[in-house]
């Protein structure tokens, strides 16, 4: 019959008959289906294209497709090439490449392969773009689960020295050991990728065998001990007994086949019985590189011991075999008997599997999951057990440490909020106080309340300049950038300084405080400055947590070739439980006595760290609450004879011998004209400038020997105006101090750098000014 003919026979449907067939075909087959016109826009998705991009057919239709595929490249995260496009570009099929995501409408991901093909008319014009597409993560997840079997299949049968294939499930070799290559004088080429009963000669194409490798998948059976008796090529005839088993990988979802080849022609020819032989081979097959291995009988007396066992827990084959198998386990383990309990449930359920301490010979503990497994003879009967074991101890340290450092941020920010509270509240209190003398001052004029104010004010500012400093410290050694000046000083003129400096608050307390000496020898290599520092926050914390009316002692003297200084109090004492945290940062107890007084609780730990730079101790003992305490600082004595003049060098006068020409230069006018009032009382001249170019102009103007430079000085800043002023005759002799609120090293060597004689940290101390200003000489 003609095609014209055929043409004829063929029924006239109604083109709406003929798409509901071409819809509800569509629809029914498993792969995503859309449709595009020729300038690729949607026209049509079928349900299950619908389902893989989250976009309704209707609400798709006639949207470019971009919009509704998003495909993206894998490894790259870039747009990837549409297929549809290609097509509409050439005209030809295209398929995706590899690697190409689907994006949903929902943000959820997918792998996908597909192909796309014109649609054209009976003249041959494109009328439109037809796509294929489908989810393949399946795929991807069974790739990498084949594979991962695969690797460890590997790693089974590269322990083991007798051939070994493994199988897929439609029994095509995916790998073989290397002996199964020298044993039978073949190449991977001619082996991987082949059915198994294709390899050779035909020696494995034996139906009964082909059964048993066909049913040990999907019935989940294994098989031992099959004989096959061939004439291989190369080897004569021989007799080979299989093995076969399912190999899975733990948390994997593939599953192959391994087959052992052991080769019996000696023991067959000489009628030997290798039946034990064959068991161990078999526990060996269930072994795996990198783990111990080991056997025992049902009382637990140890029967083999493979290199793994030797080379994790310590004991080598000749020393362990005989002994109880509970050597291994810690000592609350061998009295819980969980030796015991481990085989009672290998024996009952088939497996034992856990994870805890097990001990290496010596008694070093690490952390280990077991598995025991009965081992079972041909009636069943259970005759020992097999136990592997894997070290998992680092990944448990790593999960410890994780767990611990998680712990130690989290008490870190506690300590973080209750600091940053305790630092609000202790910055209000001398602000609250100044504020308070000020207004004072300020309405009345009795001479009593001005004498108050300034005594508190000026109280206050040390209180807030203490509290400054101590963070600074407390910052700079932190950081490890706190630098000692260490000299050898005689360590009574420090304690008498120390003393003098806390005497304000001994006597505001009513207490008694006495000082002591047990040696005449006090000589010590120190920097004398921190030493006070030290001794300070020691006297200091005695007077605030010991009641009004207290007796504080600090005895003195050299013990063992340590300078041994001792603070005593009978104040409110120490809870045992603090005395383990007394010089952690913030660790300030709620001792009710003091916590009025205040404190950030930085200061012990302020004396720790130094005591630590200079190579000493400090530490602290109390009988408990209302019994006092004592804090004891040993640092290293200096035990050579003393050189004449040794000691602490006397302070400078800090009174200059006549009044010096002074130039203050500060963009705050109250700092710049306190300090001036402050200077002419003493009998110095001062001029004042306010930014860098009045300074000069008054540097030109008075030659002055000292100029008081504060740094943060606007637009010139105080490094600029003192390289100036260096550079002018006028001030070239000049003492120039700098003024600044940074009081680190780092701050200290840019002055240096800057031209700066000396550098002090606001709020200055006037008397350490003076002192400072000594050092300038008068000039008519």
């Amino acid at each position: 019959m003609s095609h014209a003919a055929e043409k004829q026979r063929e029924p006239n449907l109604p083109a709406s008959v003929v798409m509901t067939w071409y819809q509800v075909t569509l629809s029914a087959i498993g792969d995503a289906v859309l449709t595009t016109d020729p300038e690729g826009r949607v026209t049509y998705m079928n349900p299950v294209a619908e389902s893989l991009t989250g976009w309704v057919a209707d609400e798709a239709h006639g949207h470019p497709l971009e919009e509704v595929l998003c495909i993206v490249n894998e490894e790259t995260r870039l747009a990837a090439e549409h297929p549809v496009l290609k097509v509409i570009e050439t005209g030809l099929v295209r398929g995706m490449a590899n690697h190409t995501l689907l994006i949903a409408k929902d943000g959820t991901e997918r792998p996908i392969d597909d192909s796309a093909a014109p649609v054209r008319d009976g003249n041959g014009n494109l009328i439109g773009v037809v796509m294929v597409f489908r989810d393949i993560s399946e795929q991807r997840r069974s790739e990498r689960a084949v594979q991962e079997a695969l690797t460890y299949a590997q790693g089974i049968i590269d322990t083991v020295r007798d051939p070994l294939l493994v199988l897929d499930a439609g029994l095509r070799v995916r790998s073989a050991s290397r002996s199964f290559y020298e044993a039978f004088g073949v190449t991977p080429e001619e082996t991987e990728g082949r059915p198994v009963y294709e390899l050779g000669n035909g020696q494995w194409d034996v139906p009964q065998l082909r059964t048993l490798l066909e049913d040990v998948l999907p019935k989940d059976t294994s098989f031992r001990d099959f004989e096959v008796e061939h004439a291989f090529e190369g080897l004569g005839r021989r007799r080979m007994l299989l093995n076969g088993r399912k190999v899975r990988r733990p948390g994997a979802g593939s599953e192959l086949i391994l087959l052992s080849i052991e080769d019996v022609t000696p023991t067959w020819r000489a009628g030997v019985d290798f039946a034990d032989n064959r068991e161990r081979y078999r526990v060996i097959v269930e072994g795996a590189t990198g783990f111990a291995i080991f056997t025992f009988d049902t009382e637990g007396v140890i029967t083999s011991w493979n290199v793994g066992a030797e080379a994790m827990l310590g004991y080598s084959e000749a020393e362990i075999l005989g002994q109880h198998f509970r050597v291994i386990f810690t000592p609350e383990d061998v009295e819980a008997r969980q030796a015991d309990q481990e085989m009672r449930t290998a024996a009952a359920e088939g497996r034992a599997l856990d994870e805890r301490w097990h001990l290496k010979k010596g008694g070093e503990p690490f952390w280990a999951q077991g598995l025991v497994m009965p081992l079972k003879d041909d009636s069943g009967e259970t005759r020992g057990f097999l136990k592997i074991i894997r070290d998992k101890t680092e990944e448990r340290r790593l999960q410890d440490a994780l767990k611990r450092r998680t712990e130690e941020l989290e008490e870190a920010d506690i300590h973080k909020n209750e600091f940053l509270a305790m630092l609000a509240h202790e910055l209000r209190n001398p602000l609250a106080a100044i504020r308070n003398a000020v207004t004072l001052a300020a309405r009345s004029g009795t001479k009593e309340d001005l004498e108050w104010s300034r005594e508190v004010t000026s109280r206050q500012v040390k209180n807030f300049s203490h509290l400054v400093d101590d963070l600074l410290d407390v910052s700079r050694i932190t950081q490890g950038k706190i630098q000692l000046r260490k000299e050898v000083v005689e360590a009574g003129p420090v304690l008498r300084h120390a003393v003098e400096a806390v005497r304000p608050l001994v006597e505001e307390r009513k207490h008694q405080l006495l000082l002591s000496f047990t040696s005449t020898d006090l000589r010590i290599e120190a920097d004398p400055t921190r030493l006070e520092q030290m001794l300070v926050n020691l006297l200091t914390n005695a007077a605030k947590y010991t009641p009004s009316g207290g007796r504080i002692q600090l005895i003195a003297g050299v013990e063992g070739g340590e300078f041994v200084c001792r603070v005593r109090d009978n104040g409110v004492g120490i809870p045992p439980e603090l005395l383990p945290r007394m010089f952690d940062l913030f660790a300030q107890a709620d001792r009710s006595l003091a916590r009025s007084e205040g404190g950030l609780g930085i200061g012990l730990t302020l004396v720790r760290s130094l005591a630590e730079l200079h190579g000493g101790t400090v530490t602290a003992t109390s009988e408990g609450p209302d019994k006092g305490s004592e804090f004891v600082l040993r640092l290293p004595a200096v035990v050579s004879p003393a050189a004449p003049g040794d000691g602490l060098p006397r302070g400078p006068d800090k009174t200059p011998r006549r009044g010096l020409r002074v130039l203050v230069v500060d963009d705050n006018e109250d700092t710049a004209r306190g300090m001036a009032r402050l200077l002419r009382l003493t009998g110095h001249t001062v001029w004042v400038a306010h930014n860098g170019p009045d300074a000069l102009a008054r540097g030109r103007e008075h030659t002055p020997e000292v100029v008081v430079l504060d740094i943060g000085l606007p637009g010139m800043d105080g490094y600029e105006v003192a390289d100036l002023l260096r550079k002018e005759d006028c001030c070239k002799s000049a003492v120039i101090i700098a003024v600044s609120g940074y009081g680190q090293e780092q701050a200290r060597g840019r002055s240096g750098a800057a031209g700066f004689d000396h550098h002090l940290v606001k709020p200055v101390d006037f008397e350490e000014l003076l002192a400072v200003m000594k050092q300038a000489e008068p000039r008519p």
